[in-house]
C-alpha cells in the first residue's frame, strides 16, 4: 500500500465515497471549505492511501503538540465500493509504519469514536486497540495502542 499527504486532485475521487449514507453521516459534510483547511496544514495530517494506484482510504491525523508522544487519528475513511476488503487495516498498518521509522516517532496512538458510530468501535477491537471501558465526554469511545519503545 502506497501513501502520501492529501492534494488537491484526490479532492473529487473522495468526495464522491460521501454519496455514501454511513461514511456522510459520519464524517461529514465534504466540502471546499474542509480541502482548504487540509492543504492548508503544515506538515500535512490528511494522509492517501493508494492500491493499484487506486485511492483506496483517507486517515486524518494530528498532533497536539511537536514533543508530544501520542498522536491521533481523527478520521478513516475507505472507499465504500472496496469495504470489507482490509483496506482500512492495511491503511492504519501503513500509517503507523510510516511514522515509527521517524525520529519523534510517537509511543501512543489514539482514536475517539463516538458511541453511535457501531462500526468503527468494531474496527479498533479487531485491531486490538485497547478501549476505554467508559465513555468519554461527548458519548466518545477512546482506543489507544502503545508502541513498543
Amino acid at each position: 500500500m502506497e501513501m502520501r499527504p492529501f492534494v488537491r486532485e484526490d479532492f473529487e475521487t473522495y468526495r464522491l465515497w460521501f454519496v455514501d449514507p454511513v461514511l456522510d453521516r459520519e464524517l461529514g459534510p465534504l466540502d471546499h471549505d474542509w480541502l482548504e483547511y487540509v492543504l492548508s496544514e503544515s506538515p500535512p495530517k490528511e494522509f492517501c492511501f493508494f492500491e493499484n494506484d487506486k485511492l483506496v482510504a483517507v486517515i486524518g491525523t494530528e498532533s497536539p503538540e511537536p514533543e508530544t508522544a501520542s498522536w491521533y487519528i481523527t478520521a478513516i475513511a475507505v472507499d465504500p465500493a472496496r469495504k470489507r476488503q482490509g483496506i482500512g487495516r492495511r491503511a492504519v498498518e501503513t500509517l503507523i509504519e510510516n511514522y515509527s521509522t521517524q525520529t519523534s516517532a510517537p509511543q501512543e496512538w489514539i482514536a475517539f469514536v463516538s458511541k453511535t458510530n457501531i462500526g468503527a468501535r468494531s474496527f479498533f477491537r479487531e485491531l486490538n486497540w485497547f478501549e476505554s471501558v467508559e465513555a468519554e465526554p461527548d458519548d466518545m469511545f477512546k482506543f489507544s495502542l502503545e508502541m513498543n519503545t
